[in-house]
């Protein structure tokens, strides 16, 4: 039945595609129900679907699934239930590193969308350089810049450059820039202030985050040796927070690959209210990285 079902969608014969997957269960043919649903528009019918069948879908075809759900959820402007989603999604084992980059972009696009309720709309190119050339606003300028994407950054390059010298915009917004521009390859030097630090760099000369070492081994360690399922996620949740509020400084400032899986381990038991004690040195990383997450508070209304 799937492959027939593949070939009705192919066809946009949506109709009939449904009608044959009316009383499906696997997982293949539930993804193509769900894309005979997209096809007539149904949203309040594909939305049912993802909520009755989302774990069997991930597993099937975790990006789409994540794509899907979301872009659904932001035409119907549904952002309380996007949040209570992508807590789903996040506690779901890992799949792979393009997933987590997605599950970490998500809770920015959440709050550009609620912030302007664009929901499905795109901006367009004269409202996005208006609002990276003029905004001062965090959450309109997160908008702008997440709309850039798809598109040559290369283009770009000023435009996105000009969130780095905005004074109020929040941290996390100039890092999203940042990383824009390391993306993009920019080879210009950039001078900037952030998070209390200046800098003057080439982006195309620095590495991107969430990549190498100690991060790697850091996060390997949390994953696999971990003795509890929700301490590692909560682990590598402060890990990767920690790796952006330190870029474009190198997580290895703070220690090794063991110190930093020990620290962060040990702060994630507490965050479960758990005593944990550690060596002097994932101590020392500990009060460090403890000190960082209380000064650098996420982007949030």
């Amino acid at each position: 039945m799937e492959n027939e079902l593949k070939s009705l969608v192919e066809r946009r014969e949506f109709e009939k595609a449904l009608e044959l997957s009316e009383s499906a269960t696997d997982a293949e043919s539930l993804f193509y129900r769900l894309s005979a649903l997209l096809g007539l528009s149904k949203s309040k019918e594909a939305m049912e679907l993802l909520e009755k069948h989302r774990r069997t879908l991930f597993e099937f075809n975790p990006l789409a699934t994540l794509r899907t759900n979301f872009e659904l959820r932001f035409i119907r402007k549904e952002f309380k239930q996007a949040r209570t989603d992508l807590d789903f999604f996040a506690n779901l084992p890992y799949v792979s590193q393009e997933v987590e980059e997605v599950l970490r972009a998500l809770p920015g696009d959440i709050l550009a969308q609620e912030k302007l309720g664009f929901g499905g709309n795109k901006l367009q190119e004269d409202e996005i350089l208006e609002i990276l050339e003029k905004s001062e606003d965090s959450f309109e300028l997160l908008s702008a810049l997440n709309a850039l994407k798809g598109k040559d950054l290369s283009e770009y390059l000023d435009d996105i450059f000009m969130v780095l010298s905005k004074e109020k915009a929040h941290p996390d917004v100039k890092s999203f820039a940042l990383l824009l521009l390391v993306s993009a390859k920019d080879p210009h030097l950039r001078k900037f202030e952030l998070r209390g630090e200046n800098y003057e760099l080439i982006p195309s000369e620095i590495r991107p985050p969430f990549t190498g070492e100690p991060y790697l081994e850091a996060k390997r360690i949390l994953q696999e040796d971990f003795s509890d399922s929700a301490g590692s996620k909560i682990a590598v949740g402060l890990l990767d927070q920690t790796t952006l509020i330190l870029y474009p400084r190198e997580l290895g400032c703070l220690g090794d690959a063991k110190t930093l899986s020990s620290a962060f381990s040990s702060l994630a038991l507490n965050y479960l209210g758990q005593e944990d004690d550690c060596g002097p040195e994932a101590q020392k990383a500990k009060q460090a990285i403890a000190a960082l997450l209380q000064k650098n508070p996420p982007l949030s209304y």
